[in-house]
């Protein structure tokens, strides 16, 4: 039988809210990580001519194209498991507000708002200070949790 089929009181670890220096050490992981995505995705930009990427539309199209390779870096991962490398790293993952997994239509809200939290001077990432459940606009939003992994038992001798 199944141990959540027995028991549908969520495990505690996975309800308490990680600690503030734990989530941003998985921001910072997934900052270097993204860093060296975008420079991979920016590589072929010099191969444009000078003239065409000082033009408006040629700017906002390199624009959406690094916001879209950042959309995909935090979207598809949180849609597929709850965790992103550094989230992974830190024992750390996204949850919808009951523990079920987030699908890619609340991922995508969580990254709009948190795109729109970071150009408000993050406040929305501040707000983990004010919140009891140390959530952000974009959980908030989204109806999404971070928790804590709890660390996997030893193997059996």
């Amino acid at each position: 039988m199944d141990k959540n089929a027995a028991n549908p009181e969520p495990d505690a670890a996975l309800t308490a809210p990680p600690g503030h220096l734990r989530r941003l050490m998985a921001v910072v992981y997934d900052v270097f990580l993204l860093t060296a995505v975008l420079l991979v995705a920016f590589f072929p930009v010099p191969l444009i001519p000078a003239e065409w990427r000082a033009s408006l539309p040629v700017r906002l199209g390199l624009q959406c194209h690094l916001l879209a390779v950042t959309g995909f870096f935090f979207v598809r991962p949180w849609s597929r498991g709850g965790q992103t490398l550094g989230m992974r790293a830190w024992r750390l993952r996204l949850v919808a507000d009951g523990g079920a997994p987030v699908g890619t239509a609340r991922a995508l809200l969580r990254f709009a708002v948190a795109f729109a939290s970071a150009a408000a001077f993050g406040l929305g990432f501040f707000w983990i200070f004010l919140d009891p459940g140390r959530r952000t606009w974009h959980d908030i939003a989204a109806a999404t949790r971070i928790v804590t992994v709890p660390k996997p038992s030893p193997p059996a001798r």
